[in-house]
C-alpha cells in the first residue's frame, strides 16, 4: 500500500480521501486545502467513507468503502508517519503557511518559475527549516535544500553562459546538445537507485546517465531560458519493462527564421562507450517531430503519454474515419473542438498570434501544422548554428552536417550545392 499526504487548495472540502488501484496496489491519497486543514485533521484522525472522494461508479464506490474499513487502522498510522507534500505556488500566502510550519514537509516545486523557485530557496527562513524538495528534474527523489541550491545553480551558470554568447533559440539547443552529448551513455550500477542516473542533482556528479538523465538537463536550462520544450515518453513494443524518453521543442528562432517543431534526442547520438568519438553525429537533434514519431516505430517505440501534437494526429485519424461514415455528427464537432484547442496550444508553444475557430476547415489547419512540422534545416543554415557554438573546425562541422538527418533529407541539388561550395572554400 502507497499512502500520500498532499496540500491542495483546489479542493472543495477541507480534506477528501482518494483511493486507487496501480498495478495490484492500493494508492490511498489524503488531500488537505491547506496546512491548517492538515494540523487540525492530525489531533483527532477519523477514516469514515463520508470522506472519500465522489465516485460515481457503484461498484467502484463500495469497493473503495470496504478498502477504507478493512485498512482504517493501518491508514490512520501510515498518515501519522507519512509527511505532507506541498505544491509551492506564487502566492505569498501559500509561502507564508509554509514557513509558519515547523515540522518536516516536501516542496513540490513543478511548475514555479525559477526566479520564484530561487526567492524561496534563499529565504533566509528556509535555513533553518526542515524541508525537502521534489521538482520534475529531479525523478521523484528528494533533496535537501543544499542539493536543491546546488543543482540550480550549476545550470544556472550554464544558462548564464549562454547569455553572454547571446545564442538564439537554436543555437542554445545546439550548444546544450553538444555539451551534454560528450557524456557516455551508462546505465546504474545499483538498480534500486534509478536516480543516479536520472535524477539532475545527482548526473551533475555522477558518471551514470541514461535518457531521462539528458532530458532533464536540456529542459531544465531551456526552462530558465524560456525556450519551450515538452518530454514525450515512448513505450517498447516489444519490451514492455524498457521505456524511453525525448524532448520536443517549440521552435521559433528569429535570428535563422525558423518555426517549426522538432525532436531531440540526445540519447541515440550520445557516446556508447569512453573513448567513442562522437563529434559528427547529430542525426537526432533538431529533427522534425512527424519523423522522429516514425524512425522511433521503426524500434517498436510507441508513445505513452499523451502529447499534444502527436495526440492531434490520432484524433484527426479519428476524425476522417468518422467523416467517411457520415454519422454521429455531435462526436465529430466534439473531436473537431479538441482537435482546435490542442492546434492553439501548439501555436502558443510556438509563440505565434494566429489562433482558430471553429469555423476554420481543420483539414486546411492539419495541413498548415504539418508544414511547420515538417521541415527541413538549410544545411548553411544548420552550418551557421554549429559555427556559433562550437570550437570544431570547419570540416569536422562539415562532416557533422553531411552526417545530420536534415543533409540525408535534403533533395540531390541541395546536397551537391552544398558539397560544391565547401569544395571552393578549400
Amino acid at each position: 500500500m502507497y499512502v500520500e499526504v498532499t496540500i491542495d487548495r483546489k479542493i472543495k472540502n477541507d480534506m477528501e480521501i482518494h483511493i486507487d488501484e496501480f498495478d495490484n496496489e492500493l494508492k490511498v491519497l489524503f488531500i488537505f486545502k491547506n496546512l491548517n486543514s492538515y494540523i487540525k485533521y492530525k489531533k483527532n484522525i477519523i477514516i469514515n467513507k463520508d470522506l472519500l472522494f465522489h465516485e460515481t461508479n457503484i461498484i467502484k464506490r463500495k469497493r473503495k468503502e470496504k478498502y477504507l474499513k478493512k485498512y482504517k487502522l493501518l491508514l490512520e498510522v501510515m498518515i501519522e508517519k507519512t509527511v505532507p507534500k506541498v505544491r509551492l505556488i506564487d502566492n505569498l500566502y501559500n509561502w507564508e503557511e509554509i514557513f509558519k510550519y515547523d515540522d518536516k514537509l516536501i516542496i513540490d516545486l513543478e511548475g514555479v518559475s525559477f526566479n520564484k523557485k530561487l526567492t524561496f530557496l534563499t529565504d533566509f527562513r528556509n535555513n533553518k527549516k526542515n524541508f525537502k524538495y521534489i521538482d520534475e528534474y529531479t525523478h521523484f527523489d528528494l533533496l535537501t535544500h543544499e542539493e536543491t541550491i546546488n543543482m540550480f545553480t550549476y545550470i544556472l551558470n550554464i544558462c548564464q553562459e549562454i547569455k553572454n554568447k547571446k545564442l538564439s533559440q537554436a543555437e542554445t539547443i545546439t550548444y546544450l546538445y553538444e555539451l551534454i552529448k560528450k557524456r557516455p551513455y551508462l546505465k546504474n550500477i545499483n538498480e534500486e537507485d534509478l536516480g543516479n542516473s536520472r535524477n539532475l542533482s545527482k548526473i551533475i556528479n555522477n558518471p551514470e546517465i541514461v535518457c531521462v538523465g539528458f532530458t532533464n538537463f536540456i529542459k531544465a536550462c531551456c526552462d530558465i531560458l524560456n525556450i519551450n520544450l515538452i518530454r514525450v515518453h515512448w513505450k517498447n513494443n516489444k519490451k514492455e519493462d524498457i521505456g524511453h524518453q525525448s524532448l520536443i521543442a517549440f521552435l521559433n528562432d528569429q535570428k535563422y527564421n525558423l518555426i517549426g517543431i522538432y525532436g531531440i534526442d540526445v540519447t541515440w547520438d550520445s557516446k556508447k562507450s569512453k573513448n567513442e568519438n562522437n563529434d559528427y553525429k547529430i542525426k537526432h537533434l533538431l529533427m522534425p517531430a512527424h519523423d522522429d514519431l516514425i524512425e522511433k516505430s521503426f524500434y517498436n517505440l510507441t508513445l505513452d503519454s499523451d502529447f499534444c501534437y502527436y495526440s492531434l494526429l490520432k484524433k484527426y485519424e479519428e476524425y476522417n474515419m468518422l467523416k467517411q461514415k457520415k454519422i454521429n455528427e455531435r462526436k465529430l464537432m466534439k473531436l473537431k473542438i479538441n482537435m482546435i484547442e490542442e492546434i492553439n496550444t501548439i501555436y502558443e508553444l510556438l509563440n505565434l498570434k494566429y489562433r482558430i475557430t471553429t469555423k476554420c476547415v481543420i483539414d486546411k489547419e492539419i495541413w498548415l501544422l504539418n508544414n511547420i512540422t515538417n521541415k527541413i534545416i538549410p544545411l548553411e543554415t544548420l552550418e551557421s548554428i554549429y559555427k556559433n557554438v562550437t570550437s570544431k573546425d570547419t570540416q569536422e562541422i562539415v562532416e557533422a552536417i553531411m552526417n545530420s538527418y536534415h543533409y540525408k533529407e535534403a533533395n540531390k541539388f541541395d546536397q551537391l550545392n552544398y558539397q560544391i561550395a565547401r569544395i571552393r572554400e578549400k
